[in-house]
């Protein structure tokens, strides 16, 4: 049942008889109708249209309660339905349709919209951060080490640089805030630019509501630089843990000297001492001694 609308006509009808009431006053000098017709639509307008009106509004928050409960639910169910994550902390957006989750023990990030499926990755998989008010980036991390570097290169070659614009690490001040975001980009050729969007309303609201979503905002942009930087230094751990292995091996590889001897001049010495002892010029004793002063 639609109560907003039983309302909304409740409400029509009690304005309707109250301005004929009035009118009734100014043209006959007294509100109050002087038929029985005239009493049934009076206290229909004046008395139960009203109380309609009260009504509907009690069910229809009653309604709002229990799909919110029912919203809620789904996801803290979702949630603990995703497999391999453990969330450890968790920040919601304004209207609780967004959350973005954090998994300690298992350095993982996950990324939940109501409704769609949600997304994780592990801390690694994390190359940029960055806060976005109204269009504008407000504050940017990303990574800078060398394999970093390289993974964030290769996603914004796909086109994604488009889609984000040029980093400006400028500090604003917006008046007429319509939109506090945080979006982060991740190793994912196929979707990678994830988004929660902590506040979106073209409605005004108070600068302490703002103050506390772009707080929120700015806490998680802070957390993820943390990541990230930790998958710097890992990194760089790595980088020299490689060139240091690389270095024990070339240093404990054997060193060949090659020595080359000229076999050639040996043989043709032989083979004239050979010569001279078949022609009778050597004697065996001779031969002996001459072969062996050309072998060493």
């Amino acid at each position: 049942m639609n109560y907003s609308m039983i309302g909304l006509i409740s409400l029509l009808f009690s304005i309707i008889t109250y301005f004929a009431l009035i009118g009734s006053w100014i043209s006959h000098g007294s509100p109050f109708p002087d038929n029985f017709g005239g009493w049934i639509i009076f206290i229909a307008g004046a008395v139960v249209a009203p109380i309609v009106v009260y009504w509907a509004n009690k069910k229809n928050e009653e309604e709002n309660r229990q799909a919110e409960w029912r919203k809620q639910y789904i996801i803290r169910d979702t949630i603990k339905g995703i497999e391999g994550f453990n969330q450890t902390q968790e920040f919601t957006s304004m209207n609780g349709n967004e959350k973005l989750l954090i998994d300690e023990n298992s350095k993982q990030i996950c990324f939940y919209w109501h409704e769609k499926s949600p997304k994780k990755y592990s801390f690694s998989d994390i190359l940029k951060s960055e806060v976005i008010i109204n269009g504008d980036t407000i504050t940017s991390t990303s990574r800078s080490s060398q394999i970093g570097g390289a993974l964030l290169g290769s996603v914004l070659a796909g086109g994604v640089g488009a889609i984000i614009g040029g980093l400006s690490g400028k500090q604003t001040t917006k008046e007429n805030i319509s939109e506090i975001k945080l979006q982060v980009i991740v190793n994912d050729t196929k979707s990678p630019v994830q988004t929660i969007n902590f506040y979106k309303s073209n409605i005004s609201h108070s600068k302490d509501l703002l103050k506390k979503e772009i707080d929120s905002a700015n806490y998680c942009h802070n957390l993820i630089s943390v990541l990230i930087k930790q998958a710097d230094e890992h990194d760089s751990e790595m980088d020299v843990k490689t060139k240091d292995s690389d270095l024990k091996d070339f240093s404990n590889k054997p060193v060949f000297i090659e020595e080359t001897v000229d076999n050639t001049s040996l043989t043709e010495e032989l083979e004239k001492l050979v010569l001279l002892k078949q022609e009778g010029l050597l004697s065996d004793e001779e031969f002996s001694n001459a072969k062996k002063k050309i072998i060493g």
